[in-house]
C-alpha cells in the first residue's frame, strides 16, 4: 500500500519536530521521526493494524490510529490501495478539539 499524508497531518508533524529539536535538541528529533516512519512502515505491510478510533466513529470515513509513541498516534482512513494519514494527535489534548475537521 502507498502512504499519503494529509497537508494537515503534515504540518503537524512538521510543527512537532520543530519544537522537539528547538527544547530537546536533534537527536530527540531524530529519534521521533524514527518513530513515525518505523509506525508507518508497520501501517504499509498491514494497513488494518490500528485500532478503529472510537472518537470519529459515526464519521463518513472510518478511522483507525496507531500509536507512535506514549503521547502520539497517527490517525489514517483506508481508501482503496492507499492509506491516508489525516493527522497526527497529542492524545493529552482535549477530543473535542482532536476530532475537529475530521468528522
Amino acid at each position: 500500500m502507498i502512504i499519503s499524508w494529509s497537508q494537515k497531518a503534515r504540518e503537524t508533524a512538521s510543527n512537532i519536530l520543530n519544537f522537539i529539536f528547538t527544547e530537546f535538541g536533534s537527536k530527540a528529533s531524530q529519534k521521533y521521526l524514527q518513530n513515525i516512519e518505523r509506525t508507518t512502515k508497520v501501517l504499509e505491510s498491514n494497513p488494518y493494524a490500528g485500532r478503529i478510533e472510537p472518537l470519529l466513529i459515526g464519521s463518513n470515513n472510518e478511522y483507525r490510529s496507531l500509536l507512535v509513541n506514549k503521547i502520539n498516534k497517527l490517525v489514517y482512513r483506508i481508501d482503496h490501495e492507499t492509506i491516508v494519514i489525516v493527522a497526527l494527535w497529542d492524545t493529552r489534548r482535549e477530543p473535542k478539539k482532536l476530532t475537529e475537521g475530521l468528522k
